[in-house]
Protein backbone atom coordinates (compact mmCIF):
# COMPACT_ATOMS: atom_id res chain seq x y z
CA UNK A 1 0.00 0.00 0.00
CA UNK A 2 1.48 3.33 -1.06
CA UNK A 3 2.06 6.16 1.38
CA UNK A 4 3.86 9.52 1.48
CA UNK A 5 7.10 9.71 3.46
CA UNK A 6 9.41 12.63 4.26
CA UNK A 7 13.16 12.50 3.52
CA UNK A 8 15.79 14.94 4.71
CA UNK A 9 17.98 16.07 1.82
CA UNK A 10 20.31 18.51 3.49
CA UNK A 11 21.14 19.87 6.90
CA UNK A 12 22.20 22.58 7.71
CA UNK A 13 20.60 24.82 5.13
CA UNK A 14 21.74 26.35 2.79
CA UNK A 15 24.36 23.86 1.56
CA UNK A 16 28.02 24.77 1.84
CA UNK A 17 29.27 23.01 -1.30
CA UNK A 18 27.03 23.08 -4.36
CA UNK A 19 29.20 20.52 -6.21
CA UNK A 20 28.23 17.62 -3.95
CA UNK A 21 25.66 15.05 -4.97
CA UNK A 22 23.63 14.23 -1.85
CA UNK A 23 22.38 10.63 -1.77
CA UNK A 24 19.22 9.41 -0.06
CA UNK A 25 17.96 5.81 0.23
CA UNK A 26 14.38 5.65 -1.08
CA UNK A 27 12.12 2.73 -2.09
CA UNK A 28 12.34 1.81 -5.78
CA UNK A 29 9.68 3.66 -7.76
CA UNK A 30 9.37 6.57 -5.29
CA UNK A 31 7.70 9.62 -6.88
CA UNK A 32 8.67 12.99 -5.46
CA UNK A 33 5.64 15.08 -4.45
CA UNK A 34 7.22 18.30 -3.20
CA UNK A 35 10.25 19.95 -1.57
CA UNK A 36 10.33 22.47 1.25
CA UNK A 37 12.60 24.15 3.76
CA UNK A 38 11.44 23.66 7.33
CA UNK A 39 13.34 24.83 10.40
CA UNK A 40 16.58 25.25 8.45
CA UNK A 41 16.40 21.74 6.90
CA UNK A 42 15.61 20.81 3.30
CA UNK A 43 13.07 17.99 3.00
CA UNK A 44 11.29 16.20 0.21
CA UNK A 45 8.08 14.23 0.40
CA UNK A 46 7.64 11.22 -1.87
CA UNK A 47 4.86 8.78 -2.68
CA UNK A 48 6.38 5.36 -1.97
CA UNK A 49 5.66 1.68 -1.61
CA UNK A 50 7.28 1.23 1.85
CA UNK A 51 8.04 -2.48 1.37
CA UNK A 52 9.89 -1.96 -1.93
CA UNK A 53 13.67 -2.44 -1.90
CA UNK A 54 15.75 0.71 -1.43
CA UNK A 55 17.68 2.49 -4.15
CA UNK A 56 20.20 5.32 -3.91
CA UNK A 57 18.80 8.61 -5.31
CA UNK A 58 21.12 11.59 -5.75
CA UNK A 59 20.29 15.28 -5.49
CA UNK A 60 22.20 18.53 -6.08
CA UNK A 61 21.13 21.64 -4.17
CA UNK A 62 22.33 25.02 -5.42
CA UNK A 63 21.69 28.56 -4.23
CA UNK A 64 20.49 31.39 -6.45
CA UNK A 65 23.37 32.89 -8.43
CA UNK A 66 25.51 29.74 -8.28
CA UNK A 67 26.39 28.07 -11.62
CA UNK A 68 24.07 25.23 -12.59
CA UNK A 69 25.35 21.65 -12.19
CA UNK A 70 27.19 20.15 -15.13
CA UNK A 71 25.02 18.04 -17.40
CA UNK A 72 27.38 15.09 -16.90
CA UNK A 73 28.97 14.07 -13.60
CA UNK A 74 31.04 11.11 -12.42
CA UNK A 75 29.80 9.98 -9.00
CA UNK A 76 33.15 8.36 -8.15
CA UNK A 77 31.85 4.87 -8.92
CA UNK A 78 32.31 5.26 -12.67
CA UNK A 79 28.67 6.07 -13.29
CA UNK A 80 27.79 9.09 -15.41
CA UNK A 81 24.73 11.09 -14.41
CA UNK A 82 22.47 13.79 -15.84
CA UNK A 83 20.70 16.41 -13.74
CA UNK A 84 16.95 17.07 -13.90
CA UNK A 85 15.46 20.18 -12.29
CA UNK A 86 12.87 19.29 -9.62
CA UNK A 87 11.82 22.45 -7.85
CA UNK A 88 12.87 25.64 -6.10
CA UNK A 89 12.51 25.73 -2.32
CA UNK A 90 12.33 29.04 -0.45
CA UNK A 91 13.35 29.59 3.16
CA UNK A 92 11.10 32.51 4.09
CA UNK A 93 12.98 33.10 7.37
CA UNK A 94 16.40 33.53 5.75
CA UNK A 95 15.07 35.00 2.49
CA UNK A 96 17.06 32.32 0.66
CA UNK A 97 16.06 30.19 -2.33
CA UNK A 98 17.68 26.95 -3.45
CA UNK A 99 17.14 24.96 -6.60
CA UNK A 100 17.06 21.18 -6.40
CA UNK A 101 18.13 18.84 -9.20
CA UNK A 102 17.96 15.05 -9.24
CA UNK A 103 21.01 13.13 -10.52
CA UNK A 104 19.89 10.46 -12.99
CA UNK A 105 22.16 7.67 -14.25
CA UNK A 106 22.83 8.17 -17.96
CA UNK A 107 21.68 4.64 -18.78
CA UNK A 108 18.34 5.21 -17.02
CA UNK A 109 15.36 6.35 -19.07
CA UNK A 110 14.00 9.81 -18.19
CA UNK A 111 11.32 9.68 -15.49
CA UNK A 112 8.78 12.08 -14.14
CA UNK A 113 10.04 12.76 -10.64
CA UNK A 114 7.61 15.35 -9.38
CA UNK A 115 3.99 14.33 -8.99
CA UNK A 116 1.77 16.97 -10.56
Amino acid sequence: MKTVLRYEIYRPFPPENEDDVLYVGMPVGARICTLDVTENHLYLWAQVEPDAPLEKRGFVVIATGVPLPMSVHDDGEGRIERFWFLRTAIDSHAFEAVHVYEAIAAESPPRLSVVE
